[in-house]
């Protein structure tokens, strides 16, 4: 999917899940594991669009996986498998 490279409306939606509390302390101080600075990145891959060389630019994005759901979970919310 290429589309979010060019800001062209995506074939999904995602969602936003807004944590307080205990979570907000296990997020800081247990859950993160890591944390990358991307600038160099979104530089190049910003370069590759501007030259026209988007399979360059989507090679460098980081792979997107759908958080897999279980069948009941996926009937409840109204999700799509």
């Amino acid at each position: 999917m290429r589309g979010h490279i060019m800001f062209t409306p995506l074939e999904h939606r995602s969602i936003q899940i807004g944590l307080t509390q205990e979570a907000v302390e296990l997020y800081v101080n247990d859950w993160i594991q890591d944390i990358t600075d991307m600038t160099t990145t979104a530089i190049e891959v910003h370069q590759y669009v501007e030259q026209g060389l988007l399979d360059q630019a989507h090679c460098l994005l980081p792979k997107e996986e759908p958080y897999p759901l279980k069948v009941t979970l996926a009937q409840t919310i109204g999700a799509t498998l």
